[in-house]
């Protein structure tokens, strides 16, 4: 038995494992690159858990069919090594194949442009370095009217005289007086790489399409790096690497980036406004009602069951799923936590005895908790949970009673759950709960809440502390 679902296949685009229908989004990428002519940026903006990933190495794939290729850059493998520009130009370096002339010609160019721009790359993020190099001084307030006041070389000293130390003024005075030749090398830079784009789009397979010769770049993971990192990363590719012929795509979570800009330049940064000027156009994710997002979270059980194999399934068993299906969707969890609580009930359900269906509906509650409601989890695993308790906290799940599957739940749970007469107004004709667990109580001599707990913590060798 399967205990980790695999990967979803990439390399074959969106033909094999679109699940959630997003080769739509994927050939507005594309149309955006045939029509626009500027340089500019794309962020997919989507929550951890959520699929990006997956979308954006599937898009690679997607784009080469149709004749644009692509460079993919997993951000957070280069986390470590504090280099954004060294991180971004590493990846252009290794498309070149050794003992191919022309490659070899092209690669010695660009390394040779980028090197000499690299020492000034670390300097990029002229505010950062500002706001770090003067342990303070200047605020996010001051970083922010600073940039939008001033015009000209000139203008940036005498605008930092009245706040910087005469040390830290000659220092950006120098950074300054350097800008001819950051320029020279900026230009030979983007001279090469759009040599590189020729090279990339120059291939037989690619003749006939992507007639503007452009090439995508996608960042992906940002969110997980360095807050500091993260915005070099940002900060690189607009001072540095933005030219009409490199379309790039940033997948975030948008809310984890501005908290990466707030941990860098303070909380009284309009972060919103900062973000907004790395990024041309934003994406997400297809919006759904709850009800289109409850059908493609059922989708998603029904692909882990697939990758998993198959399992001896019951009614009780797939009524189950179904409410953990109802219950994600309500909670509004992540396909990756989804994935998490579906793979621990299916592996806890394969170690019991088919016979025994009152075991599903408060087992699927344990692995449900246990991600989700830790406290309620705590309680449950020592017998110490109770009928009220369960039906105050999931009292949407009354709305949709008249489902068979869900009413089935409720019965079992209510039964196992309650003590002596109590009784919440839930009744369940699906099957008479009640008479079940009379007929099993004696068996077990205990709680029922604490038997299936007990059961529980066996398979995944748990304390009860767990």
């Amino acid at each position: 038995m399967k205990i980790k679902i695999p990967s979803p296949r990439t390399d074959a685009g969106f033909k094999i494992g679109d699940t959630f229908g997003r080769v739509k989004l994927a050939n507005s990428f594309l149309s955006l690159a045939e029509n626009i002519e500027d340089d500019f940026t794309i962020m997919l903006d989507a929550k951890w858990g959520e699929g990006k990933t997956t979308f954006l190495k599937q898009f690679v794939s997607h784009a080469a069919e149709e004749g644009f290729p692509s460079i993919y850059l997993n951000a957070f493998e280069h986390d470590i090594s504090k280099d954004a520009f060294s991180a971004i130009s590493g990846q252009i370096l290794a498309l070149f194949h050794e003992n191919e002339p022309k490659a070899e010609a092209l690669k010695t160019r660009f390394l040779t442009s980028a090197a000499k721009l690299g020492k000034f790359a670390l300097r990029a993020s002229l505010r950062a370095s500002l706001a770090v190099g003067t342990a303070g001084i200047l605020n996010s307030k001051t970083i922010e009217e600073f940039e939008t006041e001033f015009n000209g070389a000139e203008d940036v000293v005498d605008s930092l005289e009245d706040t910087l130390d005469a040390a830290s003024a000659a220092a950006v005075e120098n950074l300054i007086k350097e800008s001819a030749e950051v320029q020279t090398n900026l230009t030979a830079v983007k001279s090469a790489l759009s040599s590189v784009c020729d090279f990339l789009t120059d291939q037989p397979l690619l003749k006939g399409k992507n007639q503007n010769r452009r090439v995508f770049f996608v960042v992906d993971e940002l969110d997980r790096c360095r807050p500091d990192f993260a915005i070099d990363i940002m900060e690189i590719i607009k001072h540095f690497f933005a030219t009409e012929r490199i379309i790039f795509v940033i997948g975030v979570d948008q809310l984890e980036i501005l908290n990466s800009i707030r941990k860098v330049y303070g909380e009284m940064i309009d972060a919103n406004r900062y973000l907004e000027k790395f990024y041309d156009i934003r994406f997400q994710f297809n919006q759904v009602t709850d009800s289109g997002r409850e059908d493609l979270i059922g989708k998603y059980i029904d692909y882990i069951q697939t990758q998993l194999g198959e399992f001896a399934s019951s009614a009780s068993m797939n009524g189950c799923l179904k409410v953990i299906q109802i219950k994600s969707t309500h909670e509004g969890l992540s396909f990756r936590t989804v994935e998490k609580i579906v793979q621990k009930f299916l592996l806890v359900e394969a170690q019991l005895p088919s016979r025994d269906i009152a075991a599903s509906p408060l087992l699927a509650f344990l692995c449900y908790s246990s991600v989700v409601d830790p406290g309620a989890y705590k309680k449950a695993v020592v017998g110490a949970y109770a009928w009220d308790e369960f039906h105050q906290s999931y009292s949407y799940l009354w709305k949709k009673k008249n489902n068979y599957e869900v009413e089935n739940y409720l019965g079992c749970m209510q039964a196992v759950l309650s003590t002596g007469n109590q009784d919440s107004g839930f009744s369940s004709s699906a099957l008479d709960w009640k008479k079940i667990i009379e007929q099993i109580r004696p068996k077990i001599g205990m709680s029922l809440a604490k038997h299936y707990s007990e059961k529980y913590l066996e398979v995944f060798s748990l304390s009860n502390s767990a």
